[in-house]
């Protein structure tokens, strides 16, 4: 159900934020000005910069997707999440159980327990510790943050499911 009503047309002045990421959450969210979507465009390419392993960063963000039931997410990251080398298994598994991967578990246990209780618990955070530094820990959770954030903006304004998902987002 569309809230928002997303730019029917891309003008000169938001064609440069929609160029970052040319998709119906982005003409959606520029109903709301360019300094915003281009704030909140680039803060969420910053994930991309090679912190986080390809596979650990959208095991993460399908792990939020399914959390919080949002299909838009998942068009998205499912392929780059295969394209990351995360198995059929795993992929199957981040839907509702532990993938097997070592690191992808510890990482997708914290964040369920972030998205159940607003906070992780020493047990999952100690977990975290024994596979990913300080920074990756900072970037997980940031991560964790802006995808719950992104999804409640798309499942709450109604953003218009893509016909196929961003060949390459993090370019």
């Amino acid at each position: 159900m569309k809230r928002i009503i997303a730019l029917p047309k891309i003008t000169d002045e938001c064609q440069k934020a929609f160029e970052k990421c040319p998709v119906n959450v982005t003409r959606t969210m520029l109903t709301g000005g360019t300094e915003i979507t281009n704030r909140f465009l680039d803060y969420g390419l910053t994930f991309g910069d090679g912190t986080l392993s390809d596979n650990i960063r959208e095991g993460i963000i399908l792990r939020v997707a399914y959390n919080v039931k949002c299909p838009y997410e998942v068009l998205h990251h499912l392929p780059l999440a295969i394209k990351a080398g995360i198995s059929e298994h795993d992929l199957e598994a981040l839907k509702k159980a532990m993938p097997s991967d070592e690191r992808l578990s510890a990482a997708v246990h914290y964040a369920d327990i972030i998205l159940s209780k607003g906070v992780s618990d020493a047990e999952s955070f100690s977990r975290l510790t024994k596979y990913f530094s300080q920074k990756e820990i900072v970037y997980i959770t940031l991560l964790i943050g802006h995808y719950l954030m992104s999804a409640i903006f798309i499942n709450n304004c109604g953003v218009e499911m893509d016909r196929a998902p961003v060949e390459d987002l993090y370019k």
